[in-house]
């Protein structure tokens, strides 16, 4: 059964939909997380914040690959070769750290942005923007390998490509994905990723290649918009649209790895900061092998955590025991951890358990 170019881009489209939706949602519970962080220096609320941030992050994740596997098989059923998916995985896609690690981080950015003479306003707009870029990258990386396991083991695909979505990028696709987007990938290839990329992708089966159609048909419409825009201030419309496509697809492109993110595309000749200029470990593709010790890891480190904290609680509540007065700040903000912990690893440890069983 053959794909029809309409069948294909509206897929594509309810897919890209379900994901920015997805993603609204998630930004909008972890902002209400941080809202409650008064103070950036405090450990405790902003380990608080991170091991919430942590769980409504991975659930989220989950839900994006089950979004993946809908879509492919609507592709792929289309396209006459739907065969026995691998067996649903959920693990933090990053590579050499955890979910708790990693929100925490906006933290930072908000004593950064008071070491430069910022405001209140300024440090929680800091914190919003890193958690933005963070969470988004996040399902991006979840939707990325979870494709990628798909077409690898389905024994009639042959490649995949990425597929533009010019309509829901702020500023329109960029010459990265543009280019990006000419080429076709093999099956046990990373899609390479960058910052606020809204691409996804579409299987290659034998010469059936819709996404390559699609991409077509977006780019020119993005050339006849720079066309008729410029012919606004005097140029002509054709003369316009041949600069678009020229400044577009003359883009010099290069993939680099990333340590926490594996491939990424960057310009050609910009700086990239590599895994060991930045004291990181490589990246590494996620074997079963490395998907456990991942899980391992973020199990071992929000139980360390979570011991640490039920026992500062303790001495807290026992220094205050019987001594008339209200309940110190310090206690709350530690009662919060040990419950945003205890939730975490609950799911860290049934997810581990699930994987070995």
């Amino acid at each position: 059964m053959a794909l029809t170019t309409k069948q294909a881009g509206s897929l594509s489209d309810r897919h890209a939909s379900q994901r920015d939706s997805l993603i609204g949602k998630l930004l909008t519970a972890i902002l209400q997380i941080w809202s409650g962080v008064s103070n950036y220096h405090d450990d405790d609320q902003v380990g608080s914040a991170a091991a919430a941030s942590a769980y409504r992050v991975m659930q989220a994740q989950t839900q994006a690959r089950r979004l993946v596997r809908s879509y492919q098989t609507s592709l792929l059923r289309a396209l006459d070769a739907l065969d026995t998916f691998p067996t649903e995985v959920t693990y933090y896609p990053r590579s050499g750290t955890t979910a708790l690690d990693v929100y925490a981080r906006p933290a930072s950015q908000a004593i950064y942005a008071y070491s430069q003479g910022g405001t209140l306003e300024d440090a929680r707009q800091a914190v919003e923007d890193r958690l933005e870029l963070l969470l988004h990258e996040d399902i991006m990386l979840a939707e990325r390998d979870e494709e990628q396991r798909i077409y690898e083991a389905l024994p009639r695909v042959v490649g995949y490509r990425r597929v533009i979505h010019p309509e829901r990028s702020k500023s329109g696709t960029c010459g990265l994905c543009a280019v990006a987007a000419t080429q076709r990938y093999r099956t046990d290839e990373l899609r390479p990723l960058h910052d606020g990329c809204e691409c996804g992708s579409m299987p290659i089966v034998g010469t059936q290649d819709p996404g390559q159609v699609l991409n077509d048909e977006d780019l020119e419409q993005l050339y006849a918009a720079a066309g008729q825009a410029a012919s606004v201030g005097g140029q002509r419309p054709a003369q316009a649209r041949s600069t678009a496509r020229e400044d577009l697809l003359n883009v010099r492109v290069q993939v680099n790895e990333h340590g926490e993110k594996g491939p990424v595309l960057v310009k050609q000749g910009d700086h990239f900061r590599t895994h060991s200029e930045a004291g990181a470990a490589a990246f590494q593709k996620p074997t079963p092998a490395v998907i456990r010790q991942r899980k391992q890891q973020a199990r071992d480190q929000a139980a360390a955590d979570l011991a640490d904290a039920r026992s500062r609680l303790q001495q807290v509540q026992a220094s205050h025991a019987n001594d008339g007065t209200a309940t110190p700040r310090e206690q709350v903000v530690l009662a919060q951890r040990v419950k945003n912990l205890s939730s975490l690893l609950r799911s860290l440890e049934a997810d581990l358990s699930r994987s070995d069983s």
